[in-house]
């Protein structure tokens, strides 16, 4: 997307039953009222209090967690999450 950009490649390999998050910034960007980001600490978090629920449980359980942090109805950003459960 940017010309002069360099960007790592790495290869995972997934399991059945592993789970994948793709995810906006604007999910560990959203700062609360103290001016705090969500963060990764709180993302990884919230989708392990999710593990039990089905995916897509998960990531309505995520988006309500940032909004909460967030403490408005408005975010400030685009909050994309994609969820992808291994079989």
């Amino acid at each position: 997307m940017i010309d002069a950009a360099e960007y790592d490649e790495s290869v995972i390999e997934l399991r059945p039953g592993d789970r994948l998050y793709l995810y906006s910034d604007g999910v560990t960007e959203e700062v609360n009222a103290q001016g705090e980001m969500f963060g990764d600490e709180r993302l990884l978090s919230a989708i392990a209090d999710g593990q039990t629920l089905s995916l897509n449980d998960t990531v309505e359980s995520l988006v309500r967690k940032v909004v909460a942090w967030r403490g408005e109805e408005h975010l400030r950003d685009d909050v994309s999450i994609l969820a992808i459960a291994v079989g």
